[in-house]
């Protein structure tokens, strides 16, 4: 899975909510609020998992579904077929949540059972030892919240589009089922749906019947064994192309409406890459029969990796011409997505503490695939930003080991996060260049050719890798794998007639308790460079390759060579910690930022300044005059530049800015005023062309604040305003409205309702809710949070995230200070009530305005010891964290 949080470091790391200010039309009025109180959402525990998992083995379903337009619900069957290992001692659980049950057998004889929220209760006088076969009819409504088997409607004409999404628990929402990973099962599938549908499944359809009612059936052959939350169901009248040129049978889905918008050859090519370059590293060919891919409306993740039948979030779909960035996002999550066929669903973890194995190696194996498309070769350095929200991830209070304890699938919802993703994959990084590239690569040759279509735990894939690389690998897994936190290290030298005398490097815990671990990274200094042409530039000198696990090491390599102008601990970013650069090196990079020739070198020491911000290695001056240093704003590198702007003007608190800001009132508008004008600067020069303008306009519509600013944006909004090299499409004249609604314009609401008018569209319709809610009115934002609360909202779940990321930006930070008690109180509300991601949701905005009001009443609010949605609470503990680090920045100033 592609989590939906992933991606640019910066916004990750820099905490939850925020937007601004304008004249909002009237607000509807607050519908009456449900009361009732909900059962909590069902979730399978290990030790249930565990104990079920040695009674029953051979497990096969044979489903039929039944799917007609404009209904709420689905019904069918499943037969399943399993062996019940010993006589039975206790009831056996089919899982099966929220549905109806309207009978089951067992070999052909009505049986007893019981249902309640978890699912069936077969009692031991139903059962037999050795072979059985359940056959249970159910009906099931489909789902709103993004899990289990979703319907939604496109607005522009009416089709319907339903697709599954199982992950971690989900199945169970569709079928009755043992729905664990490791009870991986053969699938049989039958589904009757209106006659101008497309259904897919895993496997490929065998037979289409056209019976007289004008339905079609659709006949699907049993697949391989697989894991229940791998399965996938998708159904609508998709449009659908076919790839020609490749070997595996290759197709792509979309809605109707949106199908104009994608590029299909673009999907095929990354795809093809992918299967060339996966079946060369892991010398084993792609296992299933054929590769589906779904573009589906709002999916609640990234993707998804369902076997052979891979779904996407529509908003990979650009309705512009889609700029390098959106394509090098695209081609990763395609690759990512294609890894997991091997990793996660040929061979998959046992249960989901080993959730981190899949995504962490999917996250790094798709960023060595993306090497081999040419336009992407420098991907290792987008990777690095996988790596920045695995930092951030590690110093907050809910970090955790990589390997960590996973007691139920609700808690499994909540490890996908930055631990899994990027520290995994980091560390996999850092795997790969300790024990060198033919080791790793023939480790995991072995892992596939000895467990494939089997379950795996930790050791079976260390020691694959220790196998093939003649290591001892128990300590390198316990320091890296079993313990949470970050290292920091730091280096000291002296030089003498010019040359380095002493030069050491210090590890310590960067928070907390913290091993020392074991590190192998190289050592990059920097040199004046001798070349003629390159005068004044800063050139990468002599690197040298370490390997630390003590408190302190000297390099003797090091000394006698020429004495560096500054050094930095982590070239080419293998290794995993913090650096805290020497005096010496930081004084020089923040004045000589622009003159490192090296733009990946660059892009490290910049990330590596924002991270010691967080950390208080550097105070607010030191920031701002990197900040303020002429060589930023002539930055032409679009990888660092994405970064940088994200960082200053992102919409989460709390970003550079605001930081500077708060520890600094006097110098906020200031400082606001002059990255406005750098970034307009550059757009006025008429020297950007195609991606670069739309990089650098976009960033500057984030980044308006000024009257003159927002003047500028309503005259081009209204096409009064030229600016050269603008193209201004669909989704950039919604991002000037939400941007003109947050700033409080009073001419915001005319352009939303000539937004809303001349964009009827899904996209049109989503954009519209969340521009909405971004007007600076606490009554239109109380609205939203109640609607929220009826039993049948007028909005959908997708609908309702993107309008709560809306909700209360840091410039609206007043208004949020002004609800801090109400919040509260709906927020017990929905928790009641609503339960599940509806808690997440309202956790996201969470008052996070830099003060100990918000501390001391979130802190309460935590101490209530309601039944939070892990997620909620993990968010909850967050908000206080950037809250107190956000007073000790400002009071370090």
């Amino acid at each position: 899975m592609k989590s939906a949080k992933w991606g640019i470091f910066w916004a990750m790391s820099l905490s939850l909510v925020a937007c601004k200010t304008a004249a909002p039309p009237p607000a509807t009025k607050a519908a009456p609020v449900l009361e009732a109180a909900i059962e909590k959402d069902p979730s399978l525990k290990e030790t249930e998992a565990v104990a079920r998992s040695k009674r029953v083995q051979k497990v096969a379903y044979d489903v039929r579904i039944k799917l007609a337009a404009k209904e709420k619900s689905f019904s069918g069957d499943v037969e399943i077929r399993f062996e019940h290992i010993g006589l039975p001692v206790s009831p056996l659980r089919v899982d099966f949540q929220k549905g109806q049950v309207l009978s089951v057998t067992n070999q052909g004889k009505k049986i007893d059972y019981t249902v309640n929220s978890e699912g069936v209760e077969l009692p031991v006088s139903s059962l037999t030892e050795g072979a059985n076969r359940l056959k249970i009819a159910f009906k099931h409504d489909f789902s709103t919240d993004g899990s289990g088997f979703m319907k939604v409607v496109d607005p522009e004409d009416q089709n319907e589009y339903h697709y599954t999404n199982l992950e971690p628990y989900g199945a169970s929402r569709v079928i009755p089922c043992f729905d664990q990973p490791d009870l991986k099962a053969r699938f049989r599938l039958e589904v009757e749906a209106p006659g101008n549908w497309e259904v897919v499944s895993t496997t490929r359809e065998e037979r289409i019947l056209n019976p007289e009612s004008g339905n079609r059936i659709w006949l699907f052959p049993e697949s391989l064994p697989i894991s229940t939350y791998v399965w996938s169901v998708h159904a609508g009248p998709f449009k659908v192309w076919e790839d020609p040129h490749s070997r595996v049978p290759l197709r792509l889905f979309a809605r109707q409406t949106l199908a104009k918008h994608v590029r299909p050859k673009d999907w095929f090519r990354y795809t093809r890459t992918g299967f060339r370059f996966y079946e060369r590293l892991f010398r084993t060919p792609y296992p299933f029969q054929k590769y589906d891919q779904l573009i589906v409306p709002e999916f609640a993740s990234g993707a998804m990796e369902n076997v052979g039948a891979v779904t996407f979030n529509e908003a990979y779909i650009k309705r512009s011409k889609p700029t390098i960035r959106d394509q090098r996002s695209l081609a990763d999550t395609l690759l990512h997505e294609l890894a997991h066929m091997w990793f996660g669903n040929l061979v998959t973890m046992r249960w989901w503490n080993g959730l981190w194995l899949n995504e962490s190696f999917a996250t790094y194996v798709s960023a060595l695939a993306m090497r081999e498309l040419p336009e992407f070769r420098d991907f290792m350095r987008v990777f690095n930003g996988e790596k920045g929200w695995a930092y951030r991830s590690d110093q907050l209070v809910t970090t955790h080991p990589i390997e960590v304890p996973v007691a139920d699938t609700a808690v499994a919802e909540s490890i996908f996060d930055g631990i899994s993703y990027g520290k995994g994959a980091s560390v996999l990084k850092q795997l790969h260049f300790l024990v060198g590239e033919g080791s790793f690569e023939k480790g995991l040759q072995l892992y596939f050719k000895k467990h494939a279509f089997s379950n795996t735990e930790l050791a079976d894939f260390i020691g694959s890798i220790a196998k093939a690389s003649n290591r001892d690998l128990k300590r390198w897994t316990h320091d890296w794998l079993e313990t949470s936190g970050t290292n920091l290290l730091r280096p000291e030298f002296e030089c003498a007639d010019g040359k380095i005398s002493k030069f050491e490097i210090f590890q310590s815990a960067a928070r907390g308790e913290q091993p020392l671990r074991q590190h192998r990274f190289r050592i990059a200094t920097f040199v004046t460079n001798q070349d003629p042409e390159m005068q004044g530039k800063v050139a990468l000198g002599e690197s040298f390759e370490v390997e630390i696990d003590q408190a302190k090491t000297p390099v003797s390599s090091m000394v006698g060579k020429a004495c560096p102008l500054a050094v930095y601990l982590n070239e080419s970013d293998y290794g995993f910690f913090q650096v805290e650069m020497d005096a010496r090196s930081r004084a020089f990079l923040i004045e000589n930022f622009g003159e490192v020739i090296d733009p990946f070198l660059r892009q490290l020491v910049i990330m590596d300044f924002y991270r010691m911000v967080r950390s208080g290695a550097i105070t607010s001056e030191e920031l701002e005059r990197l900040i303020r240093n002429p060589a930023l704003w002539a930055e032409k590198d679009e990888i660092i530049l994405k970064d940088l702007f994200a960082a200053l003007s992102s919409r989460r608190p709390f970003s550079l800015v605001d930081l500077i800001g708060l520890a600094r009132p006097e110098g906020e508008k200031p400082l606001r005023d002059f990255v406005e004008d750098q970034i307009w600067k550059r757009i006025a020069s008429q020297e950007l062309k195609g991606d670069d303008f739309k990089l650098w306009w976009d960033a500057w519509v984030n980044t308006v604040q000024s009257d003159a600013g927002v003047k500028r944006l309503i005259k081009v909004f209204d096409g009064q305003e030229n600016v050269v090299g603008l193209t201004l499409d669909t989704d950039r004249k919604w991002s000037i409205a939400r941007r003109v609604a947050v700033l409080g314009n009073p001419e915001a609401a005319r352009m939303l309702a000539t937004m809303k008018k001349n964009d009827p569209s899904k996209a049109g319709v989503d954009q519209s809710i969340g521009v909405e809610h971004a007007f600076p009115d606490l009554a239109r934002k109380r609205a939203l949070i109640s609607e929220s609360l009826q039993a049948t909202p007028k909005y959908t779940m997708s609908q309702f995230r993107g309008a709560y990321r809306s909700l209360f930006p840091f410039l609206q930070r007043a208004l949020l200070a002004q609800y801090r008690t109400e919040y509260f109180v709906d927020f017990e509300r929905i928790a009641k009530t609503k339960g599940g991601e509806w808690g997440e949701q309202m956790s996201n905005i969470t008052p996070q305005d830099c003060t100990a009001e918000s501390i001391d009443a979130t802190r309460a609010f935590l101490a209530r010891g309601l039944n939070l949605n892990p997620q909620a609470e993990k968010n909850l503990k967050v908000a206080i964290q950037e809250n107190e680090e956000c007073l000790a920045f400002v009071k370090g100033r």
